[in-house]
């Protein structure tokens, strides 16, 4: 076998071996990101208030956890039972 293609398998094994690693890691991670994400969604999630904005017309989702604010555009129709204004 020539010293090229030594050299091209010794790189490719490195590769794999780096992607293999990263993959191990980003995939333990993730489960504890994703525990964490679920817990802060619900948080949000349970201070949801629903505010329809006078002069337009248009309704959002206001929300707030530990000094984090949150305001999305939501349908009017469906929110309508849930509005504070």
């Amino acid at each position: 076998m020539s010293s090229i293609y030594r050299g091209m398998i010794v790189n490719c094994i490195i590769i794999l071996s780096l992607f293999l690693f990263s993959h191990l890691v980003i995939g333990c991670s993730s489960k504890s990101e994703s525990a964490w994400l679920k817990r802060k969604t619900s948080q949000v999630v349970k201070n949801i208030l629903y505010h329809k904005e006078k002069r337009t017309g248009l309704c959002f989702a206001v929300s707030s956890h530990q000094n984090e604010g949150y305001l999305a555009y939501v349908p009017c129709d469906k929110v309508k039972e849930h509005l504070e204004n």
